[in-house]
């Protein structure tokens, strides 16, 4: 006789083998968005930054003069007319999912715990777990976060019972490059101090234990999530609830 198995059932098998850990983090510095803005991010930048009114000549020609210049690079030339660096300029924002709130996606905090596991070593001393982390590890919304059960990935951004509220600020700062010095200078959608997410931590349990991943949790908090990270005023958080289930 043959056995028939849902995907439920084999959900339910492989749960056997895997840990949860059901995690709630609070910003303590806004989290910046690293995504580059498509039509709606920049109509919304144009319309709650700029301030201009939606469907007026003024605002369409914000939206085409923002939108040639997020091309990329273009020369500076000083009065003698020598390149002297490159000039970058672009608006990312926060990723917007049902009705518009903001979330953050979980390959980005994926991302996060990877790197974290890393910093402490837990890869190397563990063979084997990175690839369970990376292939077999799974972030999932929960609670407050979670805002259409369809979408566990998208982990929405929560402050007080409602979507956290975002803003745009100017980063400009400069680098260097194989291809000379650049100026960077970028409009970035952020989410107010005080936002929440809520999520869960699923991983293999052969390798890495419970109190490997509160350690990650802890390292997680002190690198910070979302972009401009080395600047260090943005995407550090703190860990108010972590729960091994």
């Amino acid at each position: 006789m043959k056995e028939i198995l849902t995907q439920t059932e084999l959900d339910e098998m492989l749960a056997k083998h895997r840990q949860t850990a059901q995690v709630n983090i609070r910003f303590l510095r806004p989290c910046v968005g690293g995504q580059p803005a498509g039509e709606k991010g920049l109509r919304a930048f144009a319309e709650h930054h700029l301030g201009l009114e939606p469907d007026t000549p003024e605002f369409d020609a914000a939206i085409a003069r923002i939108g040639k210049e997020e091309i990329g690079e273009r020369d500076e030339a000083p009065e003698l007319g020598e390149v002297e660096e490159k000039k970058v300029y672009a608006v990312n924002v926060i990723r917007h999912g049902k009705d518009g709130m903001p979330y953050i996606a979980a390959h980005q905090i994926k991302a996060l715990i990877k790197q974290a596991c890393t910093r402490m070593g837990l890869f190397k001393s563990n063979a084997g777990s990175k690839g369970d982390v990376s292939e077999l590890g799974t972030i999932q919304a929960t609670g407050a976060s979670l805002q259409d059960p369809e979408r566990p990935w998208e982990v929405y951004l929560r402050k007080d019972g409602k979507a956290a509220a975002t803003s745009f600020l100017e980063i400009t700062g400069s680098v260097g490059t194989p291809k000379g010095k650049m100026s960077i200078s970028h409009h970035s959608e952020l989410s107010e101090e005080g936002a929440e997410l809520e999520f869960a931590i699923i991983w293999p349990a052969k390798k890495l234990t419970s109190k490997d991943m509160a350690l990650v949790m802890a390292a997680a908090s002190k690198i910070g999530l979302g972009s401009c990270l080395s600047l260090e005023d943005y995407g550090r958080f703190e860990v108010v609830r972590m729960e091994m289930v």
